[in-house]
């Protein structure tokens, strides 16, 4: 049964044959698509006020409130991994006044922490990704390494010696080394740190051998000439690393790895509102503004129909549980 926004006007035979045909798979009618939103929608961010994601979701919000006339709650519930918030959007009512914020790191959860209350794929339903971003794997100045090719030799020369660093267990940067690690055939261990500042700092230290993490937190290290990029993992070159191969140029097994943020709603929210809400907030993504917005934080843009954004996120999980599995990482 598909749960129904309160509507004080609404006789009980009305709200009797929405339930039947939400039950029989009938889409609700424009005329009641049309009264979606009646109220205040919340967008629920897993992350303190001010990061990407965070601030996405107060961009959607403002374009939901000058396309649909309603106020939009953007609520910051960081903590416990990303759960606080996840748990919060999980256990709402699916009529599309709770939303969530969030990013890849959402597909991690089972795979990371045990006796979760809610399943990360099966309790949302995506309605966009809004970026994203490749990362980069990358070594001080003077390591004496010039290429991929270069990397796996070095890598090879001293099996289970090299360290790399990372934002911590589980992040794009720990589960991209771990993958390109497995697919080159290395041998080499990784220092978990609080955030990708610090395992940059420890890379720059020489604490650690290299580190990975989207290229956008690296390129002012690498401009300056403290570091030096080996591969980047996107579809094609970064535009600020031109001569820096992709992971499928560089290497025959190589494969696309990016994170990206995106927007989602609870399972079981009516198609007709998650259809109003992936036009609205693409049409977004798609401005002047938006881009320009994911130019500065060194992402792009990502506007996905419904069909494209199931389809990525049943993707991406099998991606990264196999990556997690073959990395050996186990839930705490």
């Amino acid at each position: 049964m598909i749960p129904l926004s309160s509507h004080p006007g609404r006789s009980h035979p009305q709200v009797a044959f929405l339930v039947f045909a939400a039950a029989c798979g009938y889409s609700l009618s424009p005329e009641l698509q049309a009264q979606y939103p009646e109220r205040a929608i919340r967008i629920v961010v897993p992350f303190p006020p001010g990061n990407a994601p965070d601030l996405q979701a107060r961009m959607v919000g403002e374009r939901f409130t000058a396309e649909m006339k309603q106020p939009v709650i953007v609520e910051n519930r960081p903590g416990g991994n990303t759960v606080i918030g996840a748990q919060a959007v999980a256990q709402a009512k699916p009529d599309g006044y709770t939303l969530y914020m969030t990013t890849s790191q959402h597909l991690t959860l089972p795979s990371l922490i045990k006796d979760l209350s809610f399943d990360p794929v099966r309790d949302f339903v995506p309605i966009t990704t809004m970026s994203a971003s490749e990362l980069s794997i990358t070594v001080r100045t003077e390591v004496p390494v010039a290429s991929f090719t270069d990397f796996v030799r070095w890598a090879k020369e001293k099996p289970g010696a090299l360290t790399y660093g990372s934002g911590g267990v589980g992040s794009p940067g720990h589960l991209t080394c771990a993958a390109v690690a497995d697919r080159a055939g290395l041998s080499v261990r990784h220092i978990p740190y609080k955030g990708v500042t610090d395992a940059m700092a420890a890379t720059l230290a020489g604490t650690v051998d290299f580190t990975c993490s989207a290229a956008a937190n690296l390129l002012v290290q690498i401009k300056a000439g403290k570091l030096k990029a080996i591969i980047t993992t996107g579809e094609k070159r970064h535009p600020a690393l031109p001569n820096t191969p992709t992971f499928r140029e560089a290497d025959p097994s190589g494969m696309v790895l990016t994170s990206w943020s995106i927007l989602l709603a609870p399972r079981g929210t009516p198609q007709p509102v998650l259809e109003r809400l992936n036009g609205v907030t693409t049409a977004m993504i798609r401005t002047p503004d938006y881009v320009k917005f994911t130019d500065r934080i060194g992402s792009s843009p990502a506007p996905r129909t419904l069909a494209e954004s199931a389809e990525l996120f049943q993707s991406e999980e099998k991606l990264v549980r196999d990556i997690i599995r073959k990395s050996g990482i186990q839930p705490e």
